[in-house]
């Protein structure tokens, strides 16, 4: 009897864990997870313009909020990327229709009304980055994903999906895994989406294994045969060097995209997760190539700081992050620098010069030591954008290199900048998006076994003049300081080439410049890009004869130019040889070769 009872209660239980169990199955196949898909497609009529849908299935929740980041996703750069948002539109498939509501220029909040299935239809225009200028045309497309593709807030970290209509003859580049044929792509959430961008353009591509992991170089325009070989086998030769003296790989195929511009001038890039582009003017003269070998490899060597990024939505709050922005951006062109003479790229001779280049570069700035480098933000526009992104690339990196030698010499050269950097990459690796809480100046001083509290003090978190005389005797170069005399056009504002300020008693206004007078030419100089304020300052000469062109409600106005001058103190070289067996121990081994 007893067991007839407890067979009984064993069946009723069983009974019940059965319906639960399919309750629960019915409820999920009800309501399973969302999927959101975007897709993209160029406005071919005028190459001005993008439509983008949005199409969200399996919805259950009641509201929805999409949002436009509005910010690169360009490794260490979160700028503002322009754009316009036009005829947004919500449609479902429910019996009532869904309904939104306009925030503000980026935000829309959508009442879903029970729909499951909503589809967020929007135009994009004015697509541009302050420092590249514009993103589309009919030469090549930049999809900067969080500048293009709208972050749903309560669905941000479900996984994506992306399909691109690509224009007849274009090809599609991206670090994004493939999720089917026609150009799908997917993501795991938005974050992965946001940091991958999508390049189309009608390139030829070049592939090479490391590790047997396939890796592209790819060129838009043709170009010469030379060239191109020169340009595949440098990005190969940095690829390998970095890869190894890290002893890491890199996590997904990475993409050394060439895109060459016919009024292109000078040489920029944008470096992103797994990929980095380079603008290059379409006939590269010989002597800016140095400075297209530095950019490869300072944007290659950001993509291993990756983990240390934020999150795109979070990229306008980390505040603890931005302290140290000098750094990441600083030690990437400094660590670019080395590996070219290391590999046989540069002369020792070329490095030093190059660094006292930058030494006077960096004494030529006003505000170089007015405010903190830990307190400088990539933020406002137009010059002031500019400048602050320039000094942090300059200021970070001359610390970078006055931090190594100072550790080489107080070391007894037997620590390096070197070890600090193979520590952070190891370890930002291995704790992925912890690493944002890194405190630096602890690690250094820990891989240092050296407190470098008050050298963070006076030169990071403080004002004093950067040490470049005694640093560079480390390594045995001497050098003295002479006074120097630069042209001064006080405090100017220039955004997109137009001036947006500037001191009424100073030369533009004495020259008769107004506010809002666009930039076409300087000293017969036409611009045919975005120019930032050392670039003005640069092509002008201290005294008469200088002339402005300018654009003023439609007229084409020549100025002259009296500019006064600013006495600046800068540095040259007295002697390069080192005077002690010590100093030649620390040049032999930061100056090493590494790679034949």
């Amino acid at each position: 009897m007893n067991l007839k009872l407890q067979w009984r209660k064993i069946s009723r239980l069983a009974l019940w864990i059965f319906v639960i169990s399919l309750g629960v199955a019915l409820r999920a196949a009800a309501n399973p997870f969302p999927t959101i898909t975007y897709y993209f497609e160029i406005n071919e009529t005028n190459w001005k313009s993008a439509s983008v849908n949005i199409t969200i299935e399996n919805n259950s929740l009641n509201h929805l909020l999409c949002v436009m980041p509005g910010v690169s996703g360009a490794a260490f750069q979160p700028v503002c990327v322009s754009s316009r948002i036009s005829k947004f539109e919500v449609t479902g498939e429910g019996m009532k229709e869904p309904t939104f509501q306009k925030v503000n220029d980026n935000s829309w909040l959508i009442y879903t009304n029970g729909n499951h299935t909503i589809i967020v239809s929007y135009r994009i225009s004015r697509l541009q980055n302050p420092f590249l200028g514009k993103y589309v045309n009919r030469s090549y497309a930049l999809i900067d994903n969080p500048a293009v593709f709208m972050m749903i807030r309560e669905l941000k970290d479900f996984p994506v999906k992306v399909a691109v209509s690509v224009p007849y003859g274009w090809k599609l580049a991206t670090g994004l895994p493939f999720a089917g044929d026609n150009f799908e792509y997917s993501a795991l959430n938005y974050d992965q989406l946001a940091r991958c961008p999508l390049f189309l353009a009608p390139f030829e591509e070049v592939y090479f294994t490391y590790y047997n992991q396939i890796h592209f170089v790819l060129f838009n325009k043709s170009v010469s045969g030379s060239l191109s070989e020169k340009l595949s086998r440098l990005s190969q030769k940095i690829f390998r060097c970095q890869a190894d003296f890290l002893q890491e790989i890199p996590r997904n195929r990475y993409f050394f995209i060439f895109n060459f511009l016919t009024r292109k001038k000078t040489v920029s890039s944008q470096a992103f997760s797994n990929g980095s582009i380079m603008f290059l003017p379409r006939q590269l003269k010989p002597e800016l190539y140095p400075n297209v070998q530095k950019e490869i490899g300072s944007a290659f060597f950001r993509h291993w700081f990756q983990s240390v990024r934020p999150s795109i939505q979070y990229s306008t709050h980390s505040a603890n992050h931005l302290r140290n922005l000098w750094f990441w951006l600083g030690v990437a062109d400094y660590y670019s620098s080395l590996f070219l003479v290391r590999t046989q790229e540069w002369t020792a001779d070329y490095f030093i010069h190059h660094y006292i280049e930058q030494i006077n570069q960096f004494l030529k700035l006003e505000d170089g030591n007015k405010t903190p480098i830990s307190a400088v933000r990539l933020s406002g526009t137009g010059n002031e954008l500019f400048s602050n992104f320039a000094l942090l690339r300059l200021k970070g990196e001359l610390l970078c290199a006055i931090l190594d030698l100072k550790i080489r010499a107080v070391s007894q050269n037997q620590k390096s900048l070197d070890d600090i950097v193979k520590f952070i990459v190891r370890w930002s690796i291995s704790n992925d998006r912890q690493a944002l809480d890194l405190n630096l100046l602890e690690i250094i001083s820990s891989v240092a076994t050296i407190d470098f509290t008050t050298f963070f003090d006076l030169y990071v978190d403080g004002v004093i003049e950067l040490p470049f005389a005694d640093a560079l005797e480390k390594a045995g170069i001497f050098v003295e300081f002479h006074p120097d005399t630069i042209p001064d056009l006080g405090n100017v504002s220039v955004a997109n080439n137009v001036i947006t300020d500037f001191d009424q008693s100073g030369p533009l206004a004495l020259a008769g410049i107004k506010k809002g007078d666009k930039i076409l030419a300087v000293n017969q100089f036409q611009l045919d890009e975005m120019i930032d304020l050392k670039t003005l300052r640069d092509s002008l000469t201290v005294g008469k004869g200088n002339e402005l062109m300018v654009s003023r409600e439609g007229l084409t106005l020549l100025l002259s130019l009296n500019v006064p001058g600013r006495k600046i103190q800068q540095i040259r070289p007295v002697s390069t040889e080192p005077k002690t067996d010590f100093q030649s121990a620390i040049r032999k081994s930061w100056l090493r070769e590494t790679t034949k």
